[in-house]
């Protein structure tokens, strides 16, 4: 699990999953937050910050 915290403090928790080498990424399902957010993974690929959305179902 990884703990962020937004401008005013507020928590934010991601757990690092579906790691590729390959592909040299992983995608970080957001678990907590201050906000409303559902079905949302941040994917991390080679040093770039690509935020994408995971497929309903």
């Amino acid at each position: 699990m990884r703990r962020l915290a937004d401008p005013g403090g507020e928590v934010i928790v991601e757990r690092p999953v579906g790691f590729d080498e390959a592909e040299r990424s992983y995608g970080c399902p957001i678990r907590q937050a201050p906000f409303p957010v559902e079905l949302f993974t941040r994917v991390y690929a080679d040093g770039l910050d690509a935020p994408h959305r995971a497929p309903a179902g």
